[in-house]
């Protein structure tokens, strides 16, 4: 299964960008 063979590393990568956002913002 190609699809969505790891989503929650997708996700996480996700979440972890926005919380670098978040944390320069601060």
């Amino acid at each position: 299964r190609a699809d969505g063979s790891r989503p929650d590393l997708a996700r996480r990568v996700g979440l972890q960008r926005i919380y670098r956002r978040v944390s320069r913002g601060l």
